[in-house]
C-alpha cells in the first residue's frame, strides 16, 4: 500500500488541480503543440505498446490495453496493419495480463504474470514480423492517470510525446487507446478498462473532485476521416466510462486535431 503523503506527492507531480498548466482545455494543449518538433502525432513504422501512462513509448507508439496481446479483437486490428508495426513492446506489472490470467487459470503470482505477458507479446509480435521490446516502466508504482484519450485519429497519437517547442510536456499522464488506427472493437473494449484502472484502488482516484475531474478526451481529425473509430463512437465510449463510475468526477472534453487553439496561451 502507497502511503498516504506519497499518493499526494503523486498527484501534485501530475499537475494536481491545474493539470493542464496554462491551457484552458486539451483542444489547446494539443493543437499548440502540433506544430512543435514533438507533437506526438504518430506515423508508420509504429510501436506497439501498452495504453498504460507510465509507458512513455516514442512519437511513433500507438497503444492499446497490453498492448494488444491478450485481445482477439486488438490483435485482428494489429493483423490488419501488421505491415506498419516495427516493434511490438511488452512491460512487467500489465493489468491486462493480470486480467487475462486469471480469466483464463493461469498462474496469477506477479512473476508469472510477467513471464506470461512476455511470452505472449514475444509471440505476437513474431505474427506481426515485429520486433519485441521489453518496456520499462516509469515510477511511480501505482497509476498516476489524470486523464484518458479515445484517439480517433487514423494516425494515432501518443500524448506522453507531446511537447513544446522548448521541449515542455503539454498533456498530464494520460491512458490511450488508438481505436482510429486499430478499430472501434479495441476503443470499445479497453475504454471501460481505462475507465476502472483511473478510479480503482492503485490509482489517484480519490483526488478527483468537481474541480479538478478526471479528464476523458475524444481526440479526431476533421480533415481525415477513419471508419474505424467515429468520433461519436469515441463519444459513446466516453459516457459510458462516466456512467459506469459516477462517484468519481469527470469532464468529456473533443479534440479536433484539425482545429485552431481556442485560448492565446503561447507555447514556451
Amino acid at each position: 500500500m502507497i502511503p498516504a503523503e506519497a499518493r499526494v506527492a503523486f498527484w501534485e507531480q501530475t499537475g494536481g488541480k491545474n493539470p493542464l498548466g496554462t491551457y484552458e482545455t486539451v483542444q489547446d494543449a494539443i493543437t499548440y503543440g502540433r506544430s512543435s518538433p514533438h507533437s506526438g502525432i504518430a506515423q508508420p513504422p509504429y510501436d506497439a505498446a501498452c495504453m498504460d501512462e507510465r509507458i512513455l513509448g516514442n512519437k511513433h507508439t500507438i497503444r492499446a490495453g497490453g498492448a494488444g496481446a491478450f485481445s482477439e479483437t486488438t490483435r485482428a486490428g494489429l493483423r490488419v496493419i501488421a505491415h506498419q508495426i516495427a516493434v511490438f513492446r511488452s512491460h512487467h506489472g500489465c493489468g491486462k495480463a493480470s486480467k487475462y490470467a486469471e480469466a483464463n487459470g493461469h498462474p496469477t503470482e506477479p512473476d508469472a504474470v510477467n513471464a506470461l505477458a512476455v511470452r505472449e507479446a514475444a509471440a505476437l509480435a513474431t505474427e506481426l514480423s515485429a520486433q519485441h521490446k521489453q518496456s520499462r516502466m516509469q515510477p511511480p508504482p501505482i497509476h498516476i492517470a489524470i486523464g484518458i484519450v479515445l484517439d480517433a485519429t487514423p494516425y494515432g497519437i501518443n500524448p506522453a510525446t507531446m511537447k513544446s517547442r522548448t521541449g515542455q510536456p503539454l498533456l498530464p499522464p494520460m491512458l490511450t487507446i488508438s481505436g482510429g488506427v486499430l478499430g472501434a472493437g479495441t476503443a470499445e473494449e479497453d475504454g471501460p478498462l481505462a475507465g476502472a484502472v483511473a478510479t480503482g484502488k492503485n490509482s489517484l482516484g480519490e483526488f478527483f473532485t468537481p474541480d479538478a475531474p478526471l479528464l476523458v478526451a475524444v481526440v479526431f481529425d476533421s480533415s481525415q476521416h477513419t471508419s474505424k473509430l467515429t468520433p461519436d463512437n469515441a463519444h459513446d465510449i466516453a459516457q459510458r466510462i462516466t456512467h459506469n463510475h459516477p462517484e468519481i468526477p469527470m469532464e468529456i472534453q473533443t479534440v479536433d486535431m484539425n482545429a485552431r487553439p481556442s485560448t492565446r496561451t503561447i507555447i514556451t
